[in-house]
């Protein structure tokens, strides 16, 4: 990681894009680790420090019927 750039995450299904955006601003992705819970709630925790830093998380909005909300 470059000392004080900011950080980039990609989670889940984004993890694609994020390596091309991460590309394109010559960066690397940071680590994070991700967990899904049964009941369908969803955690992602980084595992580099982030205080200070400015933050940018890509995650996608689109969910299959398993992941989206009910009617």
């Amino acid at each position: 990681m470059i000392a004080g750039a900011p950080l980039l995450f990609a989670l889940g299904a984004s993890r694609e894009l994020g390596e091309r955006v991460a590309s394109r601003l010559g960066l690397p992705l940071a680590a994070h680790e991700e967990r899904g819970f049964e009941d369908g709630e969803h955690k992602a925790r980084p595992l580099v420090g982030v205080r200070g830093r400015d933050v940018y998380v890509l995650d996608s909005l689109y969910g299959d019927s398993d992941q989206s909300p009910g009617p």
